[in-house]
């Protein structure tokens, strides 16, 4: 399916130049999904650009949920962030793992 590599390409490049040059992926990756809207439209592309418009799209957003539902749970993104806490204060209890009022 030459949509779906076209997606994949699209999807790497943005991650590069974002890593690379800074800015958001997203706005990169809008940015070539403009440039690139032609293809949608041409019968060879189009299979395969639905099909991770709606499919691979879904699951990415499924799974990206889930790893957010999974930190939030066990708290690894408050123990990664709290050292840089502002609040980090023995007498201020603000849900971090740490001091005399630190929750389970």
């Amino acid at each position: 399916m030459p949509g779906v590599i076209i997606c994949i390409t699209i999807a790497l490049a943005t991650s590069f130049i974002s890593d690379h040059y800074g800015g958001p992926t997203m706005l990169y990756a809008l940015l070539f999904g403009m440039t690139l809207h032609f293809l949608r439209e041409e019968g060879r592309c189009l299979a395969g650009v639905e099909f991770a418009s709606r499919t691979i799209l879904r699951l990415g957003v499924a799974l990206l949920g889930g790893a957010v539902y999974s930190e939030t749970v066990s708290g690894t993104w408050h123990r990664a962030n709290c050292n840089g806490c502002p609040w980090r204060n023995p007498d201020h209890n603000h849900g971090c793992r740490s001091g005399p009022y630190a929750w389970p």
